[in-house]
């Protein structure tokens, strides 16, 4: 009895099994398995573009070897107006700015000191190089839109570089900002205009002590001291070369 019970069981489970293997092969076959994505893939491999995918054409901005090795910031020799220019011309990263300055003086034309609180240099272009060459580059302005720049770079000691765009054009040597001012602020005429100034402020200052002494004398208020102008004796030599 016992025998035969093991022996129906027995069949039936090998039966149940056989029907379930069927089952998982059917659900294997409707749907195929995906391979795990590789850690390694190239990312530009994931997809594929579709009909309407929109192409990039390539960046072929480069550097010429003429350029690549130049120093970043270039000034101008000041001129008459005791003002020039300063660059700073970095084609490795596609950067250029050109700033205009000018010195104000020390003492206007009308021999009245010049206040404190002036800007050297003003920007007339700060942009991105979209395109460069030897002769050329076209500027993405931050003011302007685009820009085209004429450029050459002869050599010599210092090498010099020309740079022409709208109204401005500049013959420039390597220095910057600062050594432009430098220049200027170490002329005979600005040395002159500095120490007119220095003579003013001493005698405005005595002026104002004597005028002090005498209120406390009479017992009378001070009034204000009248400034005392020195006019200039006229244009110095400047000695920096052109």
């Amino acid at each position: 009895m016992n025998q035969k019970f093991l022996l129906a069981w027995a069949v039936a489970a090998t039966a149940l099994a056989l029907v379930s293997l069927g089952f998982a092969l059917g659900r294997a076959g409707s749907n195929p398995a995906v391979d795990p994505p590789m850690l390694n893939a190239d990312p530009t491999m994931s997809t594929m573009a579709g009909p309407d995918a929109e192409s990039h054409p390539a960046d072929t901005y480069s550097v010429p070897d003429a350029l690549a090795e130049l120093p970043g910031e270039w000034r101008t020799q000041f001129d008459d107006e005791y003002g020039g220019y300063a660059i700073l011309f970095d084609p490795g990263r596609r950067e250029l700015i050109v700033e205009q300055c000018a010195h104000p003086g020390y003492i206007d034309r009308t021999g009245a000191p010049v206040e404190l609180g002036w800007e050297f240099c003003e920007s007339v272009l700060w942009g991105t190089l979209a395109t460069l060459d030897s002769d050329g580059a076209l500027v993405r302005d931050r003011r302007r839109g685009s820009v085209e720049v004429e450029l050459s770079l002869s050599g010599g000691d210092p090498p010099k570089l020309s740079l022409a765009f709208a109204d401005h054009d500049m013959v420039l040597i390597p220095g910057s900002k600062n050594d432009l001012f430098q220049a200027i602020d170490r002329s005979p005429e600005m040395m002159a205009q500095r120490e007119r100034k220095l003579q003013m402020a001493i005698a405005e200052e005595e002026a104002r002590r004597r005028m002090a002494e005498e209120a406390q004398n009479t017992g009378k208020p001070a009034g204000e001291p009248v400034p005392v102008f020195i006019m200039p004796s006229g244009d110095d030599d400047r000695d920096e070369e052109r």
